[in-house]
């Protein structure tokens, strides 16, 4: 369970960070992923400048929906092979 857990985990990270670095918006875009990853989405839009956030906030959207809809792929892939 915690393997699965693990790759999970790498491959939302992994997705998320892709969305950040895409328009090479963010410096860091597996550093924002991984927080992304521990909850801090907030903590990421409010570190863009003002004028910004609102497209920030977008952006981190856009991510969090690539992770999880990674993360919900893989879950199903691992049902399917449990059957």
């Amino acid at each position: 369970m915690t393997l699965a857990i693990a790759v999970f985990g790498a491959v939302f990270t992994s997705r998320t960070a892709a969305v950040l670095a895409s328009p090479a918006t963010i410096p860091d875009a597996d550093r924002a992923a991984s927080a992304l990853a521990g909850g801090q989405a907030e903590r990421l839009i409010q570190a863009a400048p003002p004028a910004h956030r609102d497209a920030a906030r977008h952006l981190v959207h856009q991510a969090f929906a690539a992770g999880w809809t990674g993360y919900s792929c893989c879950l199903r892939r691992r049902r399917r092979s449990a059957d």
